[in-house]
């Protein structure tokens, strides 16, 4: 009798043992239920505040964007670029494969353009190459092409302070 109460009461010890695992991995889930259900309003509140923006001080997107585009180039190549292949980065490769592909096919620009006389000078970054020029008396070509491509006002955006 006693041998048969030693085993009952060993396996209840192991049931217990194994209810209290399961009890631990139902908190963590409900903790990271909870998480995401705050992220989720959060970016609800973050979207109603945009909007809030848009509406209220005639904010586009695009003027959204390129004041930030400096700070999402940076989190483009250091953060994203760590992840395996996610969906963001797969879309931004193939945007940048069509691009190169659609830029190819332009014909070079003739004469010597130099619409980049009016931009002050200073250190200039491309949002969607990253690439950075310096504009010091004179404009380097690439820099005059940006001002043809994407207008003087869009470069003036791009300015690094």
């Amino acid at each position: 009798m006693t041998e048969a109460n030693h085993l009952f009461t060993e396996q209840e010890l192991q049931l217990n043992a194994e209810i209290e695992q399961y009890e631990n991995v139902l908190a963590d889930l409900k903790a990271a239920r909870e998480s995401a259900l705050k992220k989720e309003e959060g970016l609800n509140l973050y979207t109603s505040y945009l909007t809030t923006l848009e509406r209220e001080y005639g904010l586009t997107e695009e003027d959204l964007f390129s004041r930030r585009s400096v700070q999402i180039g940076d989190w483009i190549t250091t953060t994203l670029a760590r992840q395996k292949k996610s969906a963001l980065l797969t879309r931004l490769e193939k945007f940048m494969e069509d691009r190169a592909k659609q830029l190819s096919r332009k014909k070079p620009l003739q004469g010597r353009a130099q619409p980049a006389k009016a931009l002050t000078p200073g250190v200039y970054r491309h949002p969607m190459t990253l690439e950075t020029l310096e504009k010091k008396t004179r404009a380097p070509k690439e820099l005059n092409f940006w001002v043809l491509e994407h207008g003087l006002d869009t470069v003036q955006s791009w300015k690094v302070n």
